[in-house]
C-alpha cells in the first residue's frame, strides 16, 4: 500500500460499495488520518456491507488519530447503527461525530447509546434521523 500523508479525507456522492477495495489500501497508508468524512456514499445496502466494510477496515489499521467522522446523508437506519455501535467502541479519541440524515431512528440511537456514552464527544449531529421524543430521551441520563 502506498503511504498518504493526508490528516483530512472528505468525499461526497461516491459510492463506497464500488471502491472497497481501493478505498482499504488508501485506508492503510493513511496512518496519520485525524479526520474522514463520508457524506452520502452508499453505506448502506445488503447486510450494510459497505458500512461494516469501512468499520472492519478502520479498526484493523494502526492508526489511532481518527477526531472527527462523518457519515451523514447514508440511510445508516437500525442495522448501519449496530455496526457502528461496535467501531465507535475502538475509537476512544473520537471527538466529533456527524450523522445527521441517516434515519436512525429511536431504536438506531438506542444501539448507539452506551458507545456515545463512552467518547469524548464535543459535536455530536444527530439531526433529520426521526428520533422524536423517544429517541432524545435515550440519550438524556
Amino acid at each position: 500500500a502506498s503511504h498518504w500523508d493526508v490528516e483530512t479525507f472528505s468525499v461526497e456522492l461516491v459510492p463506497l460499495a464500488d471502491v472497497m477495495q481501493p478505498m482499504g489500501c488508501f485506508l492503510e497508508g493513511a496512518t496519520g488520518l485525524s479526520s474522514l468524512m463520508l457524506r452520502q456514499c452508499g453505506l448502506t445496502g445488503p447486510g450494510a456491507a459497505p458500512l461494516k466494510f469501512l468499520c472492519e477496515t478502520l479498526v484493523s489499521l494502526p492508526f489511532k488519530n481518527l477526531l472527527t467522522l462523518d457519515l451523514s446523508m447514508n440511510a445508516l437506519c437500525l442495522e448501519g447503527a449496530n455496526f457502528l455501535g461496535e467501531f465507535l467502541q475502538c475509537t476512544p479519541q473520537l471527538q466529533t461525530l456527524l450523522l445527521g440524515g441517516n434515519g436512525l431512528g429511536p431504536a438506531g440511537l438506542a444501539a448507539l447509546v452506551r458507545s456515545l456514552s463512552q467518547l469524548p464527544l464535543s459535536t455530536l449531529d444527530l439531526s433529520l434521523n426521526g428520533l422524536g421524543t423517544t429517541g432524545v430521551e435515550t440519550l438524556l441520563p
